[in-house]
């Protein structure tokens, strides 16, 4: 997320430029953010059950990234009206943009979960069978 935010400063835009991505990029970040959230906690859980498992370090390590990315898409599907699941006044704020790439970014993971399932009844599973 740092590298995120510093390279934010550094890109060549005008103020009215960086005003209209900012939402978008507080999208992603916020995302990134509730993804580590979430990792964060199921380490937490499996530490205390003694069900840890180091095998799932890569898991920890992309989750962040895959949920800032399906804060992204979201926010922007909604924002182009292709998906209208957010209202325009919040894909249109930042304070809303971050805030709802959290909840996103935190739920995520079962989100991936259940597109999954949906791409496996409707276009069939990875060895070609519906």
């Amino acid at each position: 997320m740092l590298a995120v935010a510093l390279g934010w400063f550094s890109l060549p835009l005008a103020t009215s430029e960086r005003a209209a991505i900012a939402p978008f990029a507080l999208a992603y970040v916020g995302g990134h953010f509730g993804g580590s959230l979430f990792t964060t906690k199921w380490l937490y859980h499996t530490v205390a059950r003694g069900i840890w498992n180091a095998d799932r370090l890569l898991w920890r390590i992309f989750t962040p990234f895959l949920s800032g990315g399906a804060a992204l898409a979201l926010v922007l599907l909604s924002a182009g009206g292709v998906v209208p699941l957010l209202g325009e006044e919040i894909v249109r704020n930042s304070a809303g943009c971050l805030g709802i790439g959290i909840v996103i970014g935190y739920f995520s993971d079962k989100a991936f979960s259940a597109l999954g399932r949906f791409a496996e009844r409707h276009f069939g599973d990875d060895k070609g069978e519906k």
